[in-house]
């Protein structure tokens, strides 16, 4: 048996709620299996760091994190490249600096 898979949308504000939506069809098309959507965020609101998402208050290490620009530019953060979720903030925000401020982000995998 597969195993289930869901997505979560890490910041529900502005275009933020309709991404989970776009990703989950646009899985389903290319993979042919669906995928469940959670309603819900991880902060309840906007937040300014990553760290203060509730894997990262819960002590979950954030990385992998993998960011896109629009142009399809991509970079990845391995867990192995972090010291810490703070260490992964200040590195992603390095990342999105570079590439004009306009990324999306997907952050580890939650079991």
């Amino acid at each position: 048996e597969e195993p289930k898979l869901a997505l979560i949308c890490g910041e529900i504000g502005g275009c933020n709620g309709l991404t989970p939506i776009i990703a989950a069809a646009q899985f389903s098309e290319k993979y042919g299996r669906t995928i469940d959507l959670v309603d819900a965020d991880f902060m309840g609101r906007a937040f300014p760091m990553l760290q203060q998402i509730l894997p990262g208050i819960h002590g979950k290490n954030i990385a992998p994190i993998v960011c896109q620009d629009e142009y399809g530019n991509q970079a990845l953060l391995k867990a192995d490249d972090v010291k810490n979720n703070e260490d992964a903030e200040m590195q992603m925000r390095m990342k999105c600096v570079a590439m004009k401020m306009k990324i999306a982000i997907s952050l580890c995998p939650l079991k």
